[in-house]
């Protein structure tokens, strides 16, 4: 088999040359000329080629010789608009219609180097066939996507200007898909193909995607950015597929090996031990290699599933009860930002927005999840590791959920509002879930600016801008977070523990975490009187904010110095108490402030 570098050199070349041309032609920029023609030429004589590389070395073998000849079809007919007419200006439909022909060449070429690299080196690496891994759908699934953004890309850049609104939104909600799409195959690249060739082309789809947003957002007037922009494009589709091809033809590892490899702060090993060995009602039976003592797996019912319980278990993905209090926030800081009551349509299409990018996050995060969510007691009966839904509907669902949020956002508010949602639902699932939740314990630390991003959005939502009042309300919220979650990790540390999950009780016990949440519980409750000075608030907040943080640090410092659960509970409870509390009063204090008279004003307001 020493003629394969012929084929994978000339398929290489082919794909190159057709993507570099479509960057050009495909740009609907007006190029033509010889150049143009001997670029189309060759292309279409590569590809040409390699489909008779492909049948001279491999004969019947396989598909990679119809794979190959599929993709010189393709590509002939690619060529034929530069070949056979000089006019740079065919109809809108020829030039999609070429432009899809190349790209699904390059697929094609893509695949047929990949098996014939298999078939030369004498291997018959096993194609996936484990219906329950979902690593090459997802990454087919980028593909796909990468597929429209190259195919629309250039005609977006030709028709600068005069494109229709609906179908520029439609381009920004395709580039949100494929981002969601692109990082989570980079997270689930190290999570399921570790060690393989598959790590270099995850994240070269993630650069390509980073530098086609980023050329996507440069004005439309600099000369050399179509078709640059549509040459990323081309090139984050080539990664994409390639990345899928390899991604069926690298079988997943074999089961037994824990998801969770520390990589920072690491769960003693000896809590972990006596964790797993206290007597609990977890089922006797480990087919992942996991301690049998340690699983949590409840069994799914026999019957089937009724509309109802699938529409509950959807619901459940979006975790309502947290958003509520999300919610709460971002509606607050409507009402602070604005000098005038915010508009009721203004109000409801930011918390549909706010509700859809929060429960596209929490049900991405539940797919990221399932596997240490069916190892504890309080995320057990979610609806993946109770398995009421298959993961790969979870995981469209939250896309779709994030995707829909953006656009609510960015038609019915506006576009500053649509990108900080998109913010905080990335930086929760990829920052927080996909990397610091198992690595460290400061995950909740960091990780809580995700949950302080709503209310910039309601900041935003109203004035279409940010201020310091703004971050400061962030602020809040993001020192408001160790706290109230440490406090439930103190509860709950031996679920945390028996998933390898390295919250801080569990990694430093539990009289260090005392104190950590006494020392930012000192810290919110000054931060939150800081809104008086910054003049965002008057003395009513004052008030009523010293007022909820002393009972905030009442609960903070009872639970140092008598320790326990109860008092840990407490605190957990008091702390969803004081966040909805706190954003009331200032709402309070500015409402009253519209209906008082300026007298009371001045004094009222510092």
């Amino acid at each position: 088999m020493s003629r394969y570098p012929t084929l994978a050199t000339l398929a290489a070349l082919s794909a190159l040359i057709v993507g570099l041309l479509i960057a050009l032609m495909g740009g609907l920029v007006a190029t033509s000329g010889p150049a143009f023609h001997v670029a189309a030429f060759i292309a279409v004589a590569l590809a040409v080629g390699a489909a008779a590389s492909a049948w001279w070395v491999f004969g019947r073998r396989g598909w990679i010789g119809p794979a190959a000849t599929a993709g010189a079809v393709l590509m002939v007919v690619a060529g034929l608009r530069a070949l056979a007419s000089p006019d740079a200006q065919a109809s809108m439909e020829l030039a999609a219609a070429q432009l899809a022909a190349a790209l699904l060449a390059t697929a094609l070429f893509l695949y047929a180097a990949t098996e014939a690299r298999a078939a030369s080196l004498g291997t018959t690496t096993a194609r996936n066939a484990a219906g329950r891994d979902t690593y090459p759908r997802l990454a087919l699934l980028t593909t796909i996507g990468a597929f429209f953004l190259a195919l629309v890309t250039p005609f977006l850049a030709a028709t600068a200007g005069e494109s229709p609104s609906i179908l520029q939104g439609l381009d920004w909600a395709l580039i949100t898909i494929v981002g969601i799409f692109a990082a989570l195959v980079l997270y689930e690249t190290y999570q399921k193909r570790p060690g393989t060739g598959l790590i270099p082309l995850a994240w070269a789809v993630v650069v390509l995607f980073a530098g086609f947003a980023v050329l996507g957002l440069a004005p439309a007037s600099a000369a050399p950015l179509p078709w640059l922009h549509a040459a990323f494009g081309i090139l984050l589709y080539g990664a994409s597929a390639m990345l899928t091809v390899d991604a069926y033809r690298t079988p997943a590892p074999r089961p037994g090996v824990s998801a969770y490899r520390p990589a920072g702060d690491a769960v003693p090993a000896t809590l972990a031990v006596n964790v797993s060995t206290a007597p609990a009602p977890f089922t006797p039976l480990s087919p992942s290699g996991i301690p049998a003592a340690t699983l949590i797996m409840p069994q799914p019912d026999a019957t089937a599933r009724s509309l109802r319980s699938t529409i509950g278990a959807y619901v459940t993905l979006t975790k309502p009860r947290i958003i509520v209090l999300l919610l709460i926030t971002t509606w607050a800081a409507m009402w602070i930002a604005s000098p005038t009551p915010p508009s009721a349509w203004l109000v409801l299409w930011t918390m549909i927005g706010g509700y859809l990018a929060a429960g596209g996050a929490n049900a991405i995060n539940m797919y990221m999840d399932r596997d240490i969510d069916r190892l504890m007691g309080r995320t057990a009966r979610r609806p993946l590791p109770s398995q009421q839904l298959e993961p790969n509907k979870a995981l469209a669902f939250g896309v779709t959920l994030g995707v829909l949020s953006f656009v609510v956002m960015a038609v019915f508010v506006n576009l500053l509002s649509a990108v900080l949602s998109i913010i905080g639902l990335l930086f929760y699932v990829f920052v927080y879930t996909g990397w610091l939740k198992r690595t460290t314990t400061q995950n909740i630390v960091i990780g809580g600016a995700a949950g302080a991003i709503p209310p910039l959005v309601g900041w935003a939502a109203a004035t279409g801008s940010l201020s310091l009042a703004a971050v400061w309300l962030f602020a809040i919220i993001f020192y408001w977070t160790p706290p109230h979650f440490w406090a439930l990790a103190l509860v709950r540390q031996a679920d945390y523990a028996r998933a390898g999950v390295p919250m801080l009780p569990v990694v430093k016990g539990e009289p260090e975490t005392y104190r950590q949440i006494f020392l930012y519980s000192i810290l919110l409750v000054a931060i939150s009187v800081m809104l008086v000075p910054l003049r965002a608030m008057g003395y009513i907040y004052l008030g009523l904010a010293l007022g909820l943080g002393g009972i905030f640090l009442w609960y903070a410092y009872k639970l140092m110095r008598e320790g326990g659960h109860a008092a840990a509970w407490k605190l957990y409870k008091y702390s969803l108490l004081y966040l909805a509390l706190i954003f009331a009063a200032m709402v309070l204090d500015h409402v009253l402030l519209w209906g008082l008279p300026s007298t009371l004003v001045t004094i009222l307001w510092p």
